[in-house]
């Protein structure tokens, strides 16, 4: 017994031994479980702290802009200090001032001398005076810079809002000497029409108009304009016997047709004359 009991630590100590080996292998086991995830967030750290020692681009340092100066006048007593208007194209601006005498100087040349007309083709040409030329364009739809300023002079000399009236079918006869817009026409198509009732002296302006008598009419004249400098030379009869011929196809239209529309003082003797009477037609 004696023997058994000195053989039995002796026995238990591989099994103990084992034990011991099996537990430190679980214990190693456990803990390399554990490696992978450690290592990889150590990882994690070094990068972060990587990011942060690892210096930023300098950013470019912006170079400052340099201030617009603006042309200053000292007032010594000049006769053309400050702004003045110009007496042929009522333009205002300071005389000296680089941007003023630009923009003044494309004003006084279009109001001077008419807008430049070089270019245009054969289809737009609806009659040929000479050297001269008057041309035609459809009243609605979109125009091109030409005929726009040119509209824009006229319904500012006469003093009329700009002629936009969807409802009614119009065109533009422009007539062109030397390349620039001397005159113009604007016309519309109308159904009636009412006689002018006559001044008793004869002259003047006179917008009075019976209108309990309406008769047929087919064509109206809402403008007329002719350059200052190209007056009383028979620009507005040209074009408006041009209209006569061009404004329907195929057909003339009749003197006892043609309507206007108020016209201004010039504009009533013209008509009274162009149209023969004092009872030439009106329409509104």
């Amino acid at each position: 017994e004696s023997a058994r009991k000195r053989k039995c630590p002796d026995d238990d100590a591989p099994s103990l031994l084992g034990g011991v080996n099996t537990r430190s292998n679980a214990a190693d086991e456990d803990t390399g479980a554990g490696v992978g995830p450690q290592k990889s967030l150590v990882q994690s750290k070094l990068c972060f702290q990587a990011s942060i020692i690892t210096p930023r681009a300098k950013k470019k340092e912006s170079v400052p802009k340099p201030k617009e100066t603006q042309q200053t006048f000292l007032d010594v007593g000049q006769k053309n200090f400050g702004p003045k208007m110009c007496s042929v194209c009522n333009f205002i601006f300071h005389s000296g001032a680089k941007g003023d005498d630009a923009v003044h100087k494309i004003h006084h040349d279009v109001y001077a001398k008419g807008v430049r007309f070089r270019k245009f083709g054969p289809d737009e040409i609806a009659e040929k005076i000479g050297p001269h030329a008057i041309l035609k364009y459809p009243l609605q739809g979109r125009h091109n810079a030409q005929i726009t300023e040119t509209l824009r002079i006229v319904d500012e000399a006469l003093g009329s809002p700009p002629n936009v009236d969807p409802t009614r079918d119009g065109k533009i006869f422009i007539y062109v000497q030397d390349g620039r817009a001397v005159a113009c026409v604007v016309a519309e198509a109308i159904e009636r029409a009412y006689p002018v009732i006559p001044q008793a002296d004869g002259h003047g302006q006179s917008t009075l108009y019976d209108s309990e008598c309406p008769v047929r009419a087919t064509c109206g004249i809402s403008r007329m304009w002719v350059h200052p400098a190209h007056r009383r030379v028979g620009h507005c009869s040209r074009l408006l016997t041009c209209v006569r011929r061009n404004f329907l196809f195929g057909r003339e239209i009749a003197l006892a047709e043609l309507a206007f529309s108020q016209p201004t003082r010039d504009g009533h003797a013209l008509a009274r004359k162009f149209s023969g009477t004092d009872r030439f037609l009106v329409y509104r």
